[in-house]
């Protein structure tokens, strides 16, 4: 997958090694850092898990609805901001 796309952009094997693992390292720390931070202030972990699951509904969202990358919506701007914020607006509500 990863090292696929990587390869294809022209990295070399080993950088493209590399770059997943580090990927792969983000998320262990980002892990490991909420973990301890859920034992440190338990009551903050229902708003941070709120706030993932929204943002992955959003990301979610964002790829079903490829227009608003390309700028091709009726309505312009406006409703592109209109729309980006109703995603944002999900994610306070979660």
């Amino acid at each position: 997958g990863d090292v696929a796309i990587l390869l294809r952009a022209g990295y070399s094997r080993g950088q493209a090694l590399m770059l997943n693992v580090l990927s792969g390292v983000g998320g262990l720390v980002g892990a490991t850092l909420m973990l301890l931070a859920s034992q440190a202030v338990p009551y903050i972990l229902p708003y941070v898990l709120a706030f993932a699951a929204g943002s992955f509904l959003y990301i979610a969202m964002a790829d079903l609805i490829p227009d608003l990358h390309r700028g091709g919506i009726a309505g312009g701007a406006f409703r592109q901001l209109l729309l980006i914020g109703a995603g944002v607006a999900t994610i306070v509500m979660l």
